[in-house]
C-alpha cells in the first residue's frame, strides 16, 4: 500500500517524532524572542536531536545525547537559541529524574 519509498518515509517519521516534539517546544519558547527559530533551523534541529537519540523505542528526552546535541546545534542556532535549548534540556532531565521507573510503579 505505501510502497518502499512510502514505508521508508513512515519509518523516518516515526524515528524523528520525539525530536520533532521537542523541537516544537523549543520553537514555542523562542517564538516571541528576538531569535525565533526559522523553518530551516527547525528541520536541522530535528535531525540533530533524532540522530543523537538512544535506539530504545519511546526513550524519553533524557535519553538524548544532550552534549552532542548542544555542540552540533551551535552550528545552526544562534547563541541565544542554544541557551534556550540548553535550558530546556536541563528541564527535560529534571522532569525525567522525577518519573518513577517501571519497577517503582509496579511495587505500589
Amino acid at each position: 500500500l505505501l510502497g518502499e519509498d512510502g514505508f521508508r518515509k513512515l519509518v523516518e517519521f516515526q524515528r524523528t517524532e520525539p525530536a520533532r516534539r521537542f523541537t516544537v517546544q523549543v520553537a514555542s519558547a523562542l517564538c516571541f524572542t528576538e531569535s525565533p527559530l526559522a523553518p530551516e533551523q527547525s528541520d536541522q534541529l530535528v535531525q540533530i536531536i533524532a540522530d543523537s537519540r538512544s535506539n530504545q523505542r519511546g526513550a524519553p528526552a533524557s535519553e538524548f545525547d544532550w552534549d552532542a546535541v548542544i555542540a552540533k546545534a551551535g552550528a545552526v542556532l544562534s547563541a541565544p537559541q542554544v541557551a534556550v535549548l540548553d535550558g530546556m534540556r536541563a528541564q527535560a532531565a529534571e522532569q525525567a529524574s522525577h518519573r518513577p521507573t517501571p519497577w517503582q510503579t509496579l511495587s505500589k
